[in-house]
């Protein structure tokens, strides 16, 4: 009579082991995950740069000047806000650093802006998902066209169409879910199991339509993808957990611990879990007040948002992915061309830039994020903790707004 009750505890131990944690770890972390999130909507949407045709012979002609573009960065972020940090490398070397103003003002820190400093990377995180679920797929030597079908869980409604969606185009946020929303809508567990229940519009599936619930549901499938669940898991007894808060809670686990290892290890960063550090940078409005705000996205909100990395961190993987620390450089492009976890690419004279931008606000506070990975194998990345002062419902415009311009502006003819 008590077996039901021994497989129970046998499952949540082979869990455990594949997550690398302690029971006393899962048990805390069941407790932390529905208040984790402050909100998970990232209210950020692309912009989209018309592009300039360059013919590809005259291409090599042409080459971003790092040190026009860091001038002219620097002349428009000093302008802006409570403060900022961006870093600029080309194949791992440092080709330019600034900071300024604070990441936490006065009775918040103080702590001025510097290069160790951690920030909520928002949206930017679906870049490292993106990373991650290919490593993920090739590990399982499945093609990025799989059907996503066979991995979700067993005990959800399935919308019509929902089981034919593709890695591929939920990657490229093409998968048509949540065309109804008015912004970039949910990220979290509720948003996925109810995008699946509704099924994509027909419409929209091939057809860029950006939502942070696609990133949502990559997020759950790792667990299946990594094997620490099967899609007819149930909780154990033992745990006392409805279906939803245990599928949440350990597909977030799951997620994490793929990142840390096929991510963050080959990039030389340090493990992270989803809670802010200490001195991280809070996020503030124009004109700034104190107290900033803390912005938090919890395993609730991962895989669409919410990892805390500091700009070096980030310059660094950024180089890493690129040079071929989490796989082949051939590959490293294929992710870039295909636009996984990216925005649309934006042309130049000198070829394409590749971008990423993320924000994250809470009332009249707010943070902004972006990664350009340009030609000439030229990375940035920024971070500014503040954004501009707004009159709700309409939305702020961010203090990184001009910067894919002034990349487009530094482009210079070369001999």
């Amino acid at each position: 009579m008590s077996r039901p009750d021994n497989d129970g505890r046998v499952q949540f131990e082979t869990m455990l082991d594949r997550l690398r944690i302690t029971p006393q770890r899962f048990l805390d972390l069941q407790h932390d995950i529905g208040r984790d999130a402050i909100t998970t909507v990232d209210d950020l949407q692309p912009v989209l740069i018309r592009p300039r045709r360059m013919p590809r012979l005259l291409q090599p002609f042409f080459a971003i000047n790092p040190d026009t573009l860091n001038h002219d960065l620097r002349a428009t972020l000093d302008g802006f806000g409570v403060g900022y940090c961006y870093m600029m490398k080309r194949r791992g070397t440092l080709l330019h650093f600034g900071a300024s103003g604070f990441a936490q003002r006065g009775s918040d820190g103080p702590i001025s802006w510097a290069p160790h400093i951690p920030m909520n990377m928002a949206s930017v995180s679906k870049f490292v998902t993106a990373i991650a679920a290919v490593r993920l797929l090739r590990a399982n030597n499945l093609a990025l066209t799989t059907t996503i079908g066979p991995f979700l869980p067993q005990y959800w409604a399935r919308g019509t169409g929902s089981d034919s969606v593709s890695f591929h185009t939920l990657l490229r946020h093409e998968a048509g879910f949540d065309a109804g929303a008015t912004d970039s809508g949910n990220g979290d567990f509720a948003a996925a199991k109810s995008a699946i229940a509704k099924g994509p519009t027909a419409s929209l599936v091939g057809n860029f339509t950006y939502r942070n619930v696609n990133f949502a549901i990559l997020r759950i499938l790792f667990a299946t993808l990594t094997g620490t669940l099967t899609a007819g898991s149930k909780p154990p007894s033992v745990l006392n957990m409805t279906e939803d808060s245990f599928w949440d809670l350990v597909s977030g686990l799951s997620y994490e611990t793929t990142v840390n290892d096929t991510v963050f290890a080959p990039a030389s960063i340090d493990p992270h879990d989803h809670s802010s550090p200490p001195n991280a940078a809070l996020a503030y409005g124009t004109p700034p007040a104190t107290p900033g705000m803390p912005m938090v996205d919890g395993l609730g909100g991962s895989g669409a948002s919410g990892w805390h990395l500091s700009i070096g961190e980030l310059a660094r993987l950024l180089n890493e992915f690129r040079a071929g620390a989490m796989m082949s450089q051939s590959r490293a492009r294929q992710i870039l061309a295909q636009r996984y976890g990216l925005d649309v690419p934006f042309s130049t004279r000198a070829g394409t830039v590749h971008w990423k931008r993320g924000r994250r606000m809470s009332g009249q506070q707010g943070m902004d994020s972006g990664v350009w990975l340009m030609p000439g194998d030229i990375d940035l990345a920024v971070y500014i903790n503040s954004i501009p002062a707004f009159t709700p419902p309409a939305q702020p415009s961010s203090y990184n707004d001009g910067i894919s311009q002034l990349i487009i502006d530094s482009v210079r003819l070369v001999f």
